[in-house]
């Protein structure tokens, strides 16, 4: 693991419908390995989902209200 981003919080802003999973997986997972914390935002608060993959889907969510954030990763 990197550090290169150590300290640091990347927020991925998204639409609450019509993300694709690998545009936020991919990079979600390219913040962590450089050591930065990744937050999950949307203009909506409630669900997010990303297209694709239903098991996806349903572990993405983003409780903007209370700030809880979900790790956006895939299903196995």
């Amino acid at each position: 693991m990197s550090s290169e981003l150590q300290g640091k919080t990347v927020a991925f802003a998204v639409a609450s419908e019509g993300t694709e999973q690998v545009e936020l997986t991919d990079p979600w997972k390219a913040v962590v390995d450089a050591g930065g914390t990744p937050k999950l935002l949307s203009i909506e608060s409630g669900t997010v989902q990303a297209d694709d993959l239903p098991a996806f889907c349903s572990k993405m969510v983003e409780t903007i209200a209370t700030g809880r954030t979900a790790s956006p990763t895939a299903a196995s």
